[in-house]
Order: structure tokens, then sequence, then C-alpha cells
């Protein structure tokens, strides 16, 4: 018969199952909850990271991903919200037919193909620089200043699908974990306990962070 395991064999293998488990939820490392029609900014092109490591003068790529509704996206129209410190460069990754400035970090982008479910698809390439060292930085997306697509107020970047030009907010992905605001990706995080945040708003993120 197999002995069995002694008391301290099982208090190890409970404490590795406790760590592994603590690490795997840890902010940026654990796939997002995210849903057909949902947008995010993320460390890598499969939507999985929300988190990235940053320091004064070295670049480092992110990128917003899209997971296409039933419908698919033609067009998009999104905002970057960028801490101080912060300045990104843009490159619009699927093919498209045309890219208009709606500001200094905002875009309409049409795109030539439909872009489909069920993949999470990379909409935008961004290279981040930060000038000086930062910390819990929040890069958040959000609505342009004034949208080309319709007349409403929307408070999340909006789309038009393959088979209506009717603008359609996207959802945001849930990247936040609990720690930080979901549908944004933070530099440096430092945060190891839940963060009340009742809304993901620009400036509620700027008064909790100190952006």
């Amino acid at each position: 018969m197999r002995p069995f395991p002694s008391r301290a064999l099982l208090v190890a293998i409970c404490l590795t199952v406790s760590l592994t488990g603590a690490l795997s939820a840890a902010p940026g490392s654990a796939r997002a909850q995210a849903e057909p029609g949902d947008i995010g900014l993320f460390a890598d092109p499969g939507g999985t990271l929300s988190a990235a490591r940053i320091h004064p003068g070295q670049p480092v790529e992110l990128y917003v991903v899209v997971f296409p509704p039933e419908n698919g996206v033609r067009a998009f129209e999104v905002a970057l919200r960028l801490p101080a410190s912060v300045v990104a460069n843009w490159t619009i990754l699927p093919d498209y037919v045309s890219a208009t400035p709606l500001g200094a970090q905002a875009w309409l982008v049409s795109l030539r193909n439909c872009v489909l479910p069920p993949q999470p698809f990379a909409l935008i390439k961004l290279t981040v620089f930060a000038l000086d060292e930062v910390v819990d930085a929040p890069i958040c997306l959000g609505p342009v200043p004034r949208s080309s697509l319709g007349t409403e107020d929307f408070t999340e970047p909006v789309f038009a699908s393959c088979v209506s030009g009717s603008p359609v907010s996207f959802g945001v992905a849930q990247s936040g974990q609990g720690w930080y605001p979901d549908g944004c990706l933070i530099l440096n995080p430092t945060l190891s306990a839940p963060v009340e945040l009742e809304q993901t708003t620009f400036s509620t993120v700027k008064a909790t962070f100190g952006g």
C-alpha cells in the first residue's frame, strides 16, 4: 500500500495551490472578462493583459482590442486618455479606408473589411513612452469629443456594425479585476487590495489615482 502523504507535504501542497491562485489573480495577469461588443486597452493583441511595466524613455506597445459583436464592426470612434508624462503614437492595424483625427488623441476609422466574431481583434497599436516615472497610471479609452457617427452624447467609444450605419456604444471589458477601473490599462500597478470605484469615468480615475 502506498504511504499516505505526511502532514508537512499536504501543507506544502496547499500553500503552493494558494500562491498559484493568488498570482493568477494579480492585476494584469488574468484574462479580462469580456463579452461580444466590448472594447478595452491591453498589453497584448489578444486582450488578456490589463497592466504593463514601463520605464522612462523605453517604449511599450499597447493594443486597443475589440471583442466583435454578432454583426461585426465596420467603423469605430475612440479617444485615448493619457496620464501626465505619458505620450503615445497610433498605428491602425486592420486594412482601413480612412482614418480621420477628431482631436489630439481621437480617431474615426472606417475599415475596408468587416471585423467579425468570435476572436478578439486588435484595432490599434499604441507605442507609449513615459517621460518620467509613473505609478498606478491609468490609460483609458473614451468617446471622441464630438461624434461623427451620431448626434448623441456617448459615454463610451462607439462603432457602426456591418449591417447598420447607426452608432452603437461599445461595452467595457471587465479588465480591472477589482483593483482598477475597467477598460483601462494600468502602467506600473502597485495595488494588492481592491479599490472601490462606483464609476469608471475619467474624472473618477483622475480623482482616485491623482492623474
